[in-house]
């Protein structure tokens, strides 16, 4: 072993002091050894710093991968958020499609909903008509079944005749009664000194009618008689109708025909013809020298040649024709008898009116007429012994 001397020993630590920067003395040497502890301390504090630091960065690593993870886990949340957009903006759009579409059929909905309103409307109306029907056909059933009880009974019933005025004339159907029994009359054609004027027509008729009627009358007048060497009036028909503008429609309930007016003999036809056949023709004025023509129910006779006028239609209120300027008395009939106008005799009035008389034919009675829906007796051309017409009307309530 080599043995050092313990000066030499003493004198190389002081240098290595001295080399440290630490004084050769014992202060300074406490000091540094000092300073050692410090940094030793200092040393050791830095060590455990790091260490935490280490652990904290593990840390954060291990913070920042969860987050990196996150980060994916989001990213792919974001994809899948946006096909999950799409799909709801397809969606949408599908939706908004089938909106107009449901929007589309509510309104073809309301619009059928409408319709069957109103047509389930009519068929109430429809029904409730069907059923005022059904109660006054079961009315008019029983009552005609009293009816024909009454007549089977001899029931006579109540009457009102209305005679001759040269006015209309009205009838106010009663209470309680849906038939009444028309007997109408026409007038008497006028005479003339050759022949004689033709009788009116008699017409006898069931008509259905409703209570508070008002049956219009107009009553034929006798046609003008002369004695000179003139034609005789035609005679006026008798027209009965229902309301104040049945003559307008020309469906009058019942006419009678008004007879022809008489002639002076020409070629042995000078007496007038009856009234009341129930078809003919409108009156027509002759060739030259002929009367003039009876009026219908819609139509005016025509004037004679020489002036004197044609019947009035009952639409125009069935004033007979006017004599010619000779002055002569052979005015028509009221009632749209002819007015004398020569020495032929002239047409009755009637449904339709009776023509004028020709050099070879006597003149015509008016027609008569019974409307469709009522129940005819009887119809006899001249079937009125008397001279103007008149109507009964009966009625059983």
């Amino acid at each position: 072993m080599v043995r050092v001397a313990r000066s030499a020993v003493a004198a190389a630590v002081v240098s290595l002091f001295a080399l440290a920067g630490c004084g050769n003395d014992s202060s300074s040497l406490d000091a540094c050894h000092a300073d050692l502890a410090t940094s030793e301390a200092a040393r050791t504090t830095c060590a455990d710093d790091l260490t935490e630091s280490s652990a904290s960065l593990s840390t954060c690593s291990t913070g920042l991968s969860a987050a990196t993870a996150d980060l994916s886990g989001c990213t792919d949340d974001l994809a899948t958020s946006g096909a999950s957009l799409a799909t709801c903006t397809s969606d949408l759009a599908t939706s908004g499609a089938s909106l107009a579409t449901c929007t589309s059929d509510l309104a073809s909905c309301s619009g059928d909903l409408f319709a069957a309103t109103a047509d389930l409307s009519t068929c109430t109306s429809s029904l409730s008509d069907a059923n005022a029907g059904l109660s006054t056909c079961s009315a008019n059933l029983e009552y005609m079944s009293g009816l024909v009880a009454k007549l089977l009974a001899g029931d006579p019933g109540t009457s009102q005749t209305l005679s001759y005025t040269g006015t209309l004339q009205t009838f106010t159907v009663p209470d309680g009664v849906a038939i009444v029994r028309v007997h109408a009359y026409g007038a008497r054609g006028g005479n003339a000194a050759g022949g004689a004027g033709g009788a009116g027509g008699e017409v006898l008729a069931y008509a259905p009618v409703r209570a508070g009627d008002v049956l219009q009358v107009l009553v034929g007048g006798k046609g003008g008689d002369t004695t000179n060497d003139n034609s005789g009036g035609g005679g006026g028909g008798t027209f009965v109708a229902i309301g104040g503008d049945a003559f307008a429609f020309g469906s009058p309930l019942v006419v009678a025909g008004g007879g022809g007016g008489g002639s002076r003999p020409v070629g042995g036809l000078a007496n007038g013809g009856p009234g009341g056949a129930l078809f003919g023709g409108n009156g027509l004025g002759g060739t030259w020298g002929a009367g003039a023509s009876g009026g219908g129910a819609v139509g005016d006779g025509k004037d004679s040649v020489f002036g004197g006028g044609g019947g009035h239609s009952a639409v125009s209120g069935g004033a007979g024709g006017a004599v010619h300027a000779f002055g002569s008395t052979g005015a028509g009939g009221f009632g749209g008898g002819g007015g004398e106008g020569g020495r032929e005799g002239n047409g009755g009035g009637g449904y339709q009116g009776g023509n004028a008389a020709q050099w070879d034919t006597n003149a015509a009675g008016g027609s008569s007429y019974v409307f469709d829906e009522s129940f005819l007796l009887s119809a006899v051309p001249g079937g009125n012994t008397g001279n103007d017409g008149h109507v009964v009307i009966t009625w059983w309530p």
